[in-house]
């Protein structure tokens, strides 16, 4: 029950924004960004009630309108993690991935901005795992590059193209809200995975599983809503 009143009351809450928007926008020729301004974004997921990115690869988008219909856009993501579960356990993620990109957009409503675009796709992860714990069997160390735990969670290269359709909805004129999909062709390459198991004697085996690469096409929608604001 809560949560109804919450929802209803945020609606009624961008409602009476929107309304009080008019007056005060109506002569300044709208409330759409127009050539030269820049605008930031982040597609938004509340599902599981917390708020997590949700867009492809994670990025922040931004965009520059080179006109009042076409804009140029960015998405970028630099990410590193580190992770130690126990004591002399840990394993390392750096992540970074950019996606440069074009709009185009159509006249809809003084509040809809429906568009097209296409992007370009470009992604790098690394992974690193040690494991410095006497596991058994004259076992002292085991460090795995390129993945975690034999395989899971594999560091990766990424190249693809994608065409999207999407819309903002203005609700404030700073303020607005969108939602996007495409068609995406990508190709990916899993990074080699070397195993090196060192043992009390000094002695050691490393193993080596080779990379892999596959192809995907097909649609892209994503979780979630776009909330971003013009400046």
């Amino acid at each position: 029950m809560k949560k109804l009143i919450l929802s209803a009351a945020l609606l009624a809450g961008l409602a009476f924004g929107a309304k009080a928007q008019t007056t005060t926008t109506s002569d300044e020729g709208g409330i759409k960004p127009v050539a030269g301004e820049v605008t930031m974004e982040a597609n938004v997921s509340l599902l599981n009630g917390g708020v997590s990115l949700s867009n492809s690869l994670n990025q922040l988008r931004g965009r520059y309108f080179l006109s009042d219909n076409m804009a140029v856009r960015l998405g970028v993501n630099i990410s590193y993690n580190s992770d130690a579960p126990r004591p002399d356990v840990e394993s390392r993620t750096i992540e970074f991935s950019l996606a440069p990109g074009i709009e185009k957009h159509f006249a809809g409503t003084n509040r809809l901005s429906p568009y097209v675009g296409a992007d370009l796709l470009f992604g790098i992860k690394n992974v690193h795992f040690e494991d410095e714990n006497d596991r058994g069997g004259g076992i002292d160390r085991i460090e795995i590059d390129g993945s975690i735990d034999n395989g899971n969670n594999r560091g990766f290269f990424l190249i693809g193209l994608a065409g999207v359709a999407g819309c903002d909805f203005y609700v404030a004129r700073h303020l607005y809200f969108g939602y996007e999909l495409g068609l995406e062709l990508s190709s990916t390459k899993l990074s080699e995975v070397e195993t090196t198991t060192t043992y009390n004697n000094g002695s050691s085996i490393t193993i080596k599983t080779p990379d892999e690469s596959n192809f995907n096409f097909g649609p892209r929608v994503r979780n979630g809503i776009r909330v971003g604001f013009v400046f």
